[in-house]
């Protein structure tokens, strides 16, 4: 991700990508003849902010989001950067797809937490029903109320790095780790035969994939909310890694996001 620039004699947030030096095409007729218009969006805001006391923002992986799929061109996303010292969160949106992306720097906290998990029992059974032998048919169910049980048990999807994303940030697939495996053939023990049981192992280890239907569907919300700002360690100190900014107290009522 490219870095930003906050104005601190104008507060306000910007941008250099290369975007800003495509020219501008102008349709001068009806027969659909264009004039090419050089631009350079950078220099512009140079200009504008030339003498003024300016700041890099370095963006901080892992920390955007939007209520929208990642594919819309026209929403609000918000997502936090630090100047080295402190943590802040940017608000980058549009008005509509002919207009540069705004960014506003913006003293509120993110929180994001996870509000659902859930076995895809629909996905499960159809392809359970498609490629398991006859004798299993009849289990189908038992094998949905053990890997369901067991999924919340053992909190299936800690320790796996088995995320496969979505179109939407505030949804993704998780694999289920090898401790929930393990208990769920356990406990099948004493309703299937050891064949049946062989025929199961491989039926989790070929669908516990990207493009399979047993990792979890992960549902996430994030609230907005005011806060204080949060002092960051400087790059190369033992503790580096920015610190959740704590939210103080407010009358206002947290604006909440989910799908």
């Amino acid at each position: 991700m490219f870095n930003l620039y906050h104005c601190k004699s104008c507060n306000e947030v910007f941008a250099f990508t290369p975007f800003d030096k495509y020219p501008e095409y102008q349709d001068l007729s009806e027969e659909g003849v264009f004039m090419e218009k050089p631009l350079d969006d950078s220099d512009m805001l140079m200009v504008k902010h030339k003498g003024h006391d300016l700041e890099e923002l370095k963006p901080i992986p892992g920390t955007t989001i939007s209520e929208r799929d990642y594919c819309e061109p026209v929403k609000e996303v918000y997502f936090e950067a630090t100047n080295g010292r402190k943590r802040f969160v940017i608000k980058k949106w549009r008005k509509n797809v002919n207009e540069p992306m705004e960014y506003e720097l913006i003293h509120v906290s993110l929180k994001i937490i996870v509000y659902s998990c859930e076995v895809r029992e629909k996905e499960i059974k159809k392809e359970w029903l498609r490629v398991m032998p006859e004798p299993l048919m009849e289990k189908t169910m038992a094998f949905l109320t053990i890997l369901k049980e067991t999924a919340i048990e053992t909190k299936a999807g800690k320790g796996t790095r088995m995320i496969f994303e979505t179109s939407n940030p505030l949804m993704y697939y998780q694999g289920l780790n090898q401790r929930c495996i393990k208990m769920v053939l356990k406990k099948l023990k004493d309703v299937v035969t050891p064949l049946e049981l062989k025929e199961i192992r491989t039926f989790i280890r070929e669908q516990n994939q990207a493009d399979g239907v047993i990792p979890l569907m992960i549902r996430k919300k994030f609230f907005i909310e005011k806060a204080e700002e949060k002092e960051v360690q400087p790059e190369g100190s033992a503790a580096c890694v920015p610190s959740k900014i704590k939210p103080i107290p407010v009358r206002i009522r947290p604006v909440e996001y989910q799908i």
